[in-house]
């Protein structure tokens, strides 16, 4: 068993892939297997055993999909609310079982992290004194720029569930931090100042992929071009 084999990966796949020619993002494509398999690969690569789908638009295909990559599917109802209502949906899921030390979330679509980069967020989260990893907030980043999927806490998870404001999770990450560290998050960038104080950290890896984001399927095939290959 993987030493991160308690950690979850919680895949935002409910999404109605408004510009994907018809199709669904996550299901296979004619360029490859389709963006739910890619995470599937990393993730297992990087030593996560438990993986959570949340499905919507198209659920019952991505379920199936989701499930003969032995993953847990996870309805949300609420898919046209936007995608913070699928993390909603997949901590509720969560809560029935047991209380994960540290969540990754990963929407679909920028599902091309290196599974080598996903393993150093892990091992710079388990390096942490445990009361300090409980209540970290580690963010993968690309010269200079924010990217997926960061790494929470386990001990934060009850506070984003009650975030109420604008920008979704990426509002809630930023609400832990100083307001223009803030600020620079929401618009993609890493803050110049540490937020170590808020427990809040980014990790600059060598990974282009950590900033992919498909939304056709000339971006897929592009993108399994150009970071395929796991």
């Amino acid at each position: 068993m993987s030493r991160f084999a308690a950690v979850p990966a919680l895949i935002l796949a409910a999404g109605r892939s408004s510009r994907f020619a018809g199709r669904h993002k996550a299901l296979p494509e004619p360029a490859g297997p389709g963006l739910l398999r890619e995470a599937a690969v990393r993730l297992r690569a990087a030593g996560l055993e438990r993986l959570l789908a949340v499905t919507g638009h198209r659920g019952e295909e991505v379920a199936a999909e989701a499930l003969s990559l032995g993953m847990q599917a996870v309805p949300n109802p609420d898919y046209a609310q936007g995608m913070f209502s699928s993390v909603l949906a997949g901590l509720e899921a969560l809560r029935a079982q047991a209380a994960p030390p540290a969540l990754l979330v990963l929407p679909v679509d920028a599902a091309w992290a290196r599974p080598e980069s996903i393993t150093a967020l892990l091992s710079y989260w388990d390096a942490l004194p445990p009361a300090k990893a409980a209540r970290s907030i580690i963010i993968p980043a690309y010269g200079g720029r924010a990217g997926h999927p960061p790494l929470i806490g386990g001990g934060r998870l009850a506070e984003i569930t009650r975030w109420r404001g604008a920008d979704g999770l990426r509002g809630a990450l930023a609400s832990f931090m100083d307001a223009g560290a803030g600020r620079l998050f929401l618009r993609g960038l890493v803050p110049p100042a540490p937020q170590a104080a808020a427990g809040v950290s980014f990790l600059e890896l060598d990974d282009p992929g950590l900033l992919a984001d498909i939304d056709t399927p000339e971006d897929y095939a592009q993108a399994a071009r150009t970071f395929g290959g796991v």
